[in-house]
Order: C-alpha cells, then sequence, then structure tokens
C-alpha cells in the first residue's frame, strides 16, 4: 500500500475547457443525468467521456445526453474510504480500471488516450467485452454491497461465517442468473474468479455502500439490490436475497436527517 499526494482545485460546477479529451465521470448515479447535461457543453469531436460508476446503466444513461460516439463504459476495481475531506485512503492491493466500447467498435482516439494514461502509470486496459466486464464487477459489487450493508459487517466476518457467507453468494448468484436472462455471457470460469476476488479482500473491507450507510449518506441501493430485483421482475428471474437486502435497507436509501 502507497500514499500518494496530489494537489487539485475542485468546483461544485464542470469547469469550462477550450481543449477536451478524455473525462472521468465518477458522480453518484442519482446524479447521472444532472452531471451529464452539465458535461455536454464541454463534449469536442475528439472527447471521450469514460463513466466509472457503479451499476449497469450509466453508458444507457448517459449516451442519449452526450452521445454514442463520446460515451465509454467503464469498471474499477478498487477499495477506498474517505479518511477526510481531501484525503482518500486505498485499503485494498488492486488499483485497476477497464474501459471500452460497448458496441465494441475500434476507437483509435480511445486507444491514443488510453495509451497516455499507461504512459502515467494508470493502470488502464481497453477491452473489447466491456459489457460482460462491467457485469462481472457488478454481480461482485451487488453482493459485497448488499452483505456488508445489510450485516454491517466486515467481509472478513461474513467469509468465516456460513450463514452470512452463503447469503454473500446467494446474492451475486442471483445477480448472475438476471446477467444471464439479459444477454451477458459469463465465462464457465466465472465462479472460480468470483473465489479468487473474494478471497483477496482485506478482512476489514467493506463496500461503499455500507460506508455510506455508517456516515448517513444516501445510498446507491436503487441502482444495486434495487435494479437486480427490477431486472428479476422484467426477465422473470427469482431475487428473493436481494428483495430482502433492498427491504432492509430501504429507510436509509435518503440518508440520515441531518
Amino acid at each position: 500500500m502507497a500514499t500518494f499526494i496530489s494537489r487539485i482545485s475542485t468546483s461544485p460546477t464542470i469547469p469550462s475547457r477550450s481543449d477536451p479529451s478524455t473525462w472521468c465521470f465518477a458522480v453518484k448515479l442519482w446524479d447521472t443525468e444532472t452531471a451529464g447535461e452539465q458535461t455536454r457543453p464541454l463534449v469536442g469531436s475528439n472527447t471521450r467521456v469514460m463513466t466509472l460508476q457503479n451499476g449497469v446503466d450509466s453508458v444507457e444513461r448517459l449516451a442519449p445526453i452526450l452521445g454514442d460516439d463520446v460515451t465509454i463504459g467503464g469498471a474499477t476495481y478498487i477499495v477506498t474510504t474517505i479518511a477526510k475531506p481531501g484525503v482518500i485512503r486505498h485499503t485494498g492491493a488492486r488499483a485497476e480500471v477497464r474501459c471500452g466500447r460497448l458496441d465494441r467498435r475500434p476507437d483509435a482516439v480511445l486507444a491514443g488516450y488510453v495509451q497516455q494514461m499507461k504512459a502515467a502509470n494508470i493502470e488502464i486496459t481497453l477491452t473489447d467485452h466491456m459489457l460482460l466486464d462491467i457485469w462481472k464487477k457488478f454481480v461482485l459489487l451487488s453482493g459485497t454491497s448488499g452483505i456488508t450493508a445489510s450485516t454491517r459487517q466486515p467481509l472478513g466476518v461474513i467469509r468465516d461465517d456460513e450463514d452470512m457467507r452463503a447469503f454473500f453468494y446467494k446474492l451475486m448468484h442471483e445477480t448472475i442468473a438476471v446477467g444471464r436472462a439479459a444477454g451477458v455471457e459469463f465465462p464457465p470460469d466465472f465462479a472460480a474468479e468470483l473465489d479468487r476476488w473474494v478471497a483477496s479482500f482485506p478482512p476489514t473491507m467493506r463496500a461503499s455502500m455500507a460506508n455510506d450507510l455508517e456516515a448517513g449518506n444516501r445510498l446507491e441501493l436503487d441502482w444495486l439490490a434495487g435494479k437486480v430485483v427490477a431486472l428479476g421482475r422484467k426477465y422473470g428471474i427469482a431475487t428473493p436475497a436481494h428483495e430482502a437486502v433492498y427491504a432492509i435497507l430501504k429507510p436509509y436509501r435518503m440518508g440520515r436527517v441531518k
């Protein structure tokens, strides 16, 4: 684990730029359309907006606002917490970004930007299977967020408890079933890949939704467990574990009244 210090300026609005290139779009899911509209005036012919949000529908929500050519799918694999304003603590070993077009079209502009990021020592991969990568992360995140938030326990405790571990895996298997019904082709070895991911997390790991719950912040519940439930109903797939998580956390979805 390393410490990185970067001095940056921040703004509650998106500043204007004369030469826009790549934007990493990472707002909370309920702000997607609002932030997308704020981003639209900054989009040029060579701009690429890479959504690094949670969930599975960011691209389909952003593309009507920014355009299909501009909107790029992405997924990050990193565990962090906000230690205090302006200080992000990286609590895991992994820090990786995957990006690509959901329509799998070649994109020389995007490829050039990815090479520039690699030159800056950012661990990023341009993939032709971005939809699959988004869903693979969603399977893991829907499980970790649902179990760590609903039990208020870190992943180490959950892994070591037979009942909580079983519920954790039931959440992930329900998401896989929904993804398959939606047309996602998970590889045959995905179950083993999930096991490796689960084992690799530090025992103190809590998903961001669990951290937000503890802090009294608004939750991305509707786009995580709620999304699995909604897609399950759409495709006729039973999702009782996610329905339970949604019901348990629903009173807290808008955050604590401050």
